[in-house]
This record gives C-alpha cells, structure tokens and sequence, in this order.
C-alpha cells in the first residue's frame, strides 16, 4: 500500500491522511479549501476552470464566486500566500486558477497488514444472512454537514437494492491465466436468443454434495457465458424465479411457462446430478419453444460430467468447444462451494472454506476477490478496502475481470462510508478496464453504481447519463431484474432533481419487476421510495395507500434497515392523513417489538414530529435539547435522522409556544456548526424559514424576506412538502394578532393546489377565509379538511 506526498516550499501535503504540514507540524486548514488545494496541484500542468474546480470539490455547479473566493482564501491564509505577489495559487482573470510553486512527488510505503490483522478489532460473529448497510463505523456528529439527508438516503437505500444484486459468477476466465492486454476479446453471441440456468436437482438426500445445487448452476453458466459467449441470464434472477429448495416442483410444462414467461429466457436449462459408485452423471434437460431435449455428460468429479454436459448441449447449438482437462478440478470446485454459500447467504461458511483452504490457493486472485467480497457483505470494511485494493493494482498476475471487479468493490467501500467522490472515482476505473478488454457483463452494474454515487453528490444530469449507459447494458444482457434496481435509482434521482412524475414512473417499473421475481426486498424498497416521493408530492392519500401495500411484506424482510424505513414512512404518511392517534400506536408497537429501533434517534424525531400536528409545542420545547443531542451523538450511520430537520421543527415549535430565545439558541448552535461551504439548498431553506418564524414583531420587513427567500427556494427545487410548510408558516405569521389578512389570500392562493390534499392547507385556507370575513368559505375549507382527515381534523392546528 502507498500514500501519495505532495511537497513545495516548506509545506507537504499528504492525499491519503488529507494533512497539510508544515516544519513538521501540522496546519489547520478547511476541509474545502483542502480539497481546492490537492485538486489544483494534482492538475498543476495546467489552469483550471472555475466550473471544473466548483464541480471536483462541490460536486455542483451552483456554487457562488463568493463562496469560490473564500474557500481559496483559506488556503492561501494556510499556506501564508497573502502578499500581492503569489507564489502558490494564481487567480487567471475570467477562467479560474493555476498552480504556480514547484512539487516534488513522493510515494511512501505503508506496511501490508498481516492477514486476519485486523480481524480482532472486527467482529468474528458476523452476521451470516446477507446485509445491506450495516452500522459498522460511527461517524462524526459533522458528518451530516457533508452528507445532506437526501443524498446519505440516496446512498444508504441504493445499498438496499444492491444487496440483491450481488452477483456470484466471477467467470471462469477468473481461474484461467490472465489475458494478454492486446488479445482479441471475442464477440457476444448475435443472436437475441438468451439462457437461464437453474439450480442443479441432485438424486437422493446428499448433504455432502449440497454445495452443487448451486455451485454447479454457477459454473455450467460460466461455461456457457464464457466458452460460448452466450447471453446467459444472472444467478439472482435463476434464485428470484426458482430459488434453491423448490426444484421438485419446476418440472411441469405450467412452471416452465412461468419461469420463461418472467425472465423472458429463449432456453431454459435445468441440470439433474446423480452420483454412483464410481462416477457421477450430470443431465440438462434444455427447454426451448415447446421442445424438450436432454444432454448428459459423465465424469469422475461432478464439476467434470457437468462440463461434459455442457459441452454436449452447446454442440447441438454448432458451437465446438474443446474438451480440456482441468489442471486444478480442486481449486475450481472451491470457488464453486464459495459460490453456492455466497449465493444462499451462508457467508461464514465461505469464509470458513477460504480460511481452511490450502495455502497455494488462499493467494490466488479468484479467491482473494471472494473473500474481499465477504468481507465487505459482513461489514468488514477496512478488511474489505485493503483486499480490493491489492487485487485493483495494475500487475500482469490479476486478470483484468477481477481488478474491475475490486474497483467496483471499492467504489461499494467508498459509498457506504459516504465517501462519494471517492466512490465515482473508483467506478471510473472499473468501467474503464471492462471496456478496454471488452468486458461487457459487468458494465451496467458499474455505470449504474457510478450514476448512484454522482447522484448523490447532486450531479444529476451525469447520474442521469451513467443510468442511460447501465440501462444498455442491462437490456443487452437481458437482466431484467438489474433494471428494476436501476429504474429505482432513476426514480429517486429524478425526485431529487424535482421530476416527480418521472420518478414515480420509474419506481412503478422497479415495483413491477420485483411483483414479477417475487422479490420481496426489492418491492418493499421500491414501495417505499415510491411513498417518500408520494409525501413530498403532498399527496398524502396515496401515500398511505402505498404503505399499506408493503404491510403485508413485513414478515418476508430480514434487513433490519429497510424494516426501520418501512416503519418510519408509515407512520410519516399516518401523521400527513391526520391519523395521529394510530400513528403513534404503531410507532409504539414497532419499538416494543423491536427494542433496538429505541436506539435510533429517527423515532424520537416521528415521535416530536407528531406532537407538533397536535399543537403540543412545550413538550418539543421541554425535550428538544435532547432530542438534538441524541441525534448530534448517534452512532449508526444509517439513521434517518436528520439535525436539520430536528432543530427546524424545534426552531418552529419555539416560535409557536413563545419561547423564541430557546429557539435562537438552537438556531445558532446550528448555524455555527456549519461551515457556509457545505450548504446545500435545504440548509438554506431551513435557515431561511426559521429566521422568518423567530422574527419579532417590529422585524415584520425581514420576515417578509425571509419567508419569501424560502418559499422561492422550496418552489425552485420543486418540493411542494416544503412549499406547504413555508406557506403555512407565512399564513400564520400573517394573521398573528389580526396582522394583514388581505396579504394571506395571496399566500393561500400559492397553496391552493394543495387544498385537497393536505387537511392543514385546507384548516389555514379556512383561517384565511375568516379572516377576510368570508365564513361560508370557510366552512367548505373546514369541511374539505374533515374529508381528508376525519372530524379530528378540524380541531388540530395548521
């Protein structure tokens, strides 16, 4: 391993450790205008572009000249470069900047830990179940400074629908000898004909060989993908139609038909394997159309009758493939018995198979990109980084497939830390190993895993371009379930770029194909991604309808996290219908079934914002330094919980109860925790809106601008949860004390299009109405909010 050291003048930058020191010492300096610092010295062959630097250290493009300035002038402040001549960072009039001072480069060696190093520090009880985000790193209270809600939800609920994608056949040229970077990459097959194969049906009850079931599924596949160049369809959507205990109950023409009819497979291959005294047979029996036919190979190994068979049926397609020994049939049926655990989520039991194996076979690439592959299911991140990373080095001894395979593996590192940049940049290379070798199976994963990670760095547009890619590869592929999970992806990027009709036309795709394969994971994820967008819609009706659908899947779910989001949305969309009674029911009955969720401060936040729509703001008051606290100090990474939305909501029932000076207090605890670099547009929403709330009296003029400032900003992002709230604070502020109820009309007029969606835009249209003396409006406003929220509407606040 290496760090990469940037020296000039009497300083010296370290990339990895992101230090800049000085005669030894280390130098304070902002993260921002460290990362403007190592990107201009990495590029200091040339100048670079004010929009190029913006969107290598924002990861946007709606950054001010001002803010620009004051990040570089940090750096120049650290660097002491504060003269009239420069000597570091050179401004190019109406381009952007340049680095001047001479660099030395130097690349330090780190010392390689010992295998199972670290294995102390990390859990040995790993969880054997498959899991997508796991709380295994704490992070820092500022850690919401870098990550905005919606992008670390992005991240978090992308890693869901990975986990179901996580897909096994590392290929068979992975065990051959690395290809030579200049040989010919043959062609894909032309034909749109595509194969799926399903697990094998072994004769009799042989536990010992149970590992074949999908062990040999894996690796005739392979062969077929490999030796043939065959559109073979993915492991997961074989396991997603069939799954691995009901075999005896695929061999009727109506399963086939089923089975055909979901993935869209030309041929559908289902391998029987009975072994005898001396031998073992391996049978595919291949539907095609309405034809049956069968093709058997025999050998002394399984794997070796099941290359026989393999063979046999790609004969019978005009397709020659030499028979060949295997050198090494031990080390080939290891990784398939690596496989078929992996596959079943028996990931201790493939640790177990690596660590016990031959010490020859423990250094080979094919099985130090499996173990690194567990590590990281398990929640071994350094574990995981420091294996992809060796297997990512550009030697001729890794094959090229399985150092595309690592970067992608750390591009998953990278995203579940909540590094993004990182992220991308390490599906960069991915993508561009398997395009250069012609590597095409995995590139709609990697595109699509890249699009995820510039989504969440709010660069929409190539998020947007990344997903176009994965989609053709996908279609090529014909993986059908891989698109469910990219029409997911699709679906929330579109919602966060304010496109709210293409996002939930996109979550319906994902949605459909999970109903098709069965996934219940995958639905329930995509249901709840369609609910979020249906809350911020304000359609809140819908939105509860939604949940329901995902009620009946509870008891299918395993991942504990997506339960968490799963429960947090529905009693979200309870609240939003005005059903406060039976939302805080079933947040009680969710945290007594599962105590642990009482450790995750998002329910306390549920639990406050529900006695906000009941008006009890001294209890928020009363509670609301703890409540922050909890949420400043959690621990797991995948809470939903968000600060800025807490201190909002106490900043607002502060405002509401009377005690404005706790909720200045909170206000600028908030506001001096943020370094103005890294605001994004909620945060300027949130402050705008708060100080319009906390405003006195006599400050009528800066209330006014404030309330505008937000409302402009929650409009020009197109959030109309967010539009309301800003007008429904405004409406109040103006009818505080007989205020200006001609004004509020025009207010109420904004949200007008939300009347009969929401019971308290219906309750304010109502207080306006009264206001202005129009009481039979105001009573059909009244009744309109009884409609959506029964008669207990009528008597909460707005």
């Amino acid at each position: 391993m290496h760090r990469l050291i940037y020296r000039f003048e009497r300083f010296e930058l370290d990339a990895k450790f992101r230090e800049l020191r000085s005669d030894g010492g280390r130098v304070a300096i902002p993260p921002k205008s460290f990362d403007c610092l190592l990107y201009l010295i990495e590029h200091r062959d040339r100048a670079v572009g004010r929009d190029e630097l913006i969107s290598a250290v924002w990861g946007r493009l709606d950054v001010s000249d001002h803010l620009l300035g004051q990040t570089l002038r940090g750096a120049r402040l650290a660097l002491g470069d504060t003269g009239a001549e420069r000597t570091t960072i050179a401004t190019v009039p109406r381009f952007g900047y340049r680095w001047l001072a001479a660099v030395e480069q130097a690349t330090l060696d780190l010392p390689v830990p010992a295998r199972g190093a670290t294995d102390a520090a990390e859990a040995d009880d790993a969880p054997d179940a498959p899991v997508a985000p796991a709380a295994s790193e704490p992070v820092p209270a500022t850690a919401e400074a870098r990550m905005p809600r919606r992008r670390l939800w992005l991240g978090l609920a992308a890693l869901v629908v990975l986990s179901l994608l996580v897909a096994v056949p590392y290929a068979l040229r992975q065990a051959a000898p690395p290809r030579p970077a200049a040989e010919p990459v043959a062609a894909v097959n032309d034909g749109d004909d595509t194969y799926l194969v399903l697990p094998v049906a072994i004769a009799g009850a042989d536990v010992e060989n149970a590992w074949l079931r999908l062990g040999g599924m894996e690796y005739v596949a392979a062969r077929l993908r490999e030796e043939a160049r065959l559109r073979v369809l993915s492991s997961n959507q074989a396991m997603a139609v069939a799954g691995e205990d009901r075999l005896s109950a695929l061999r009727n023409a109506s399963d086939v038909h089923r089975i055909r009819a979901i993935t869209g497979a030309s041929y559908l291959l289902m391998p029987r394997a009975a072994r005898s005294a001396s031998a073992w047979t391996f049978e595919l029996d291949v539907y095609h159309e309405d034809d049956l036919r069968t093709y058997s190979g025999t050998g002394a190994r399984a794997l070796d009758a099941a290359a026989e068979a393999s063979r046999s049926f790609l004969a019978a397609q005009g397709i020659a493939v030499p028979a060949k020994a295997d050198a090494q049939p031990g080390f080939t049926e290891l990784l398939q018995r690596v496989d078929a655990a992996f596959l079943k989520g028996e990931l201790a039991q493939a640790r177990e198979l690596i660590d016990t194996a031959p010490a020859a076979y423990r250094e080979r690439p094919e099985l130090r990109i499996r173990e690194a592959r567990i590590a990281f299911r398990t929640g071994r991140l350094d574990q995981a980084e420091r294996l992809f990373k060796a297997l990512a080095a550009d030697t001729p001894q890794i094959a090229s497939e399985i150092r595309a395979r690592a970067h992608i593996g750390l591009g998953n590192v990278a995203l579940r830390r909540g590094d993004y940049a990182e992220g991308a940049r390490a599906q960069s290379h991915a993508i561009e190993l398997l395009e250069d070798h012609g590597l095409r199976d995995l590139l709609g994963t990697a595109y699509m895993e890249r699009g995820m990670l510039t989504g969440s760095l709010g660069t929409y547009e190539a998020a947007m371009s990344d997903f176009g890619r994965a989609r053709i590869e996908m279609e090529r592929n014909g993986d059908t379930l891989a698109l469910g999970a990219l029409d997911f992806n699709v679906g929330l990027v579109e919602a966060y770029r304010g496109r709210h009709a293409a996002a939930l036309a996109a979550m319906d795709r994902a949605i459909a194909v999970s109903q098709r394969y069965g996934v219940a994971d995958m639905l329930a994820t995509g249901l709840h991604g369609k609910t979020i967008v249906q809350l911020d819609l304000v359609d809140n009706a819908a939105a509860l309808a939604t949940t329901q659908r995902y009620l009946d899947l509870q008891a299918q779910l395993e991942n504990p996290i997506l339960k968490r989001r799963l429960a947090s949305a529905r009693v979200r969309a309870l609240a939003a219908n005005a059903r406060l009674a039976e939302a805080t029911a079933e947040l009680d009955a969710y945290l007594d079934a599962l105590p642990s969720a009482r450790d995750d401060p998002q329910f306390d936040l549920l639990r406050a914002q529900i006695r906000y729509r009941r008006g009890d703001f001294a209890a928020i008051v009363r509670d609301g330094d703890s409540l922050l606290e909890r949420i400043r100090r959690r621990a797991d990474p995948t809470s939903e919980a968000s600060l800025r939305d807490a201190v909002r909501l106490c900043v607002s029932a502060a405002a509401r109860g009377g005690d404005t000076a706790a909720g200045r207090r909170w206000l600028d605890a908030q506001s001096g925790n943020r370094d103005a670099g890294e605001m994004d547009w909620q945060d300027e929403y949130a402050l705008a809106l708060a100080h319009a709330e906390l405003a006195a009296p006599a400050a009528a003029a800066d209330a006014d601008r404030d309330f505008a400032r937000a409302l402009a900003l929650a409009d020009q992002h197109g959030n109309s949860d967010l539009i309301v709230e800003s007008g429904l604070a405004q409406i109040r502020h103006l009818l505080a004390d007989g205020g200006a109820p001609e004004r509020a009309v025009t207010v109420a007029g904004r949200l007008a299009g939300f009347v009969d969606r929401d019971y308290r835009v219906a309750l304010a249209t109502a207080a306006v109405y009264r206001a202005n003396g129009d009481r039979a409006l105001a009573d059909a406003a009244v009744a309109k909010a009884v409609a959506l929220g029964g008669e207990q509407a009528a008597a909460l606040p707005y």
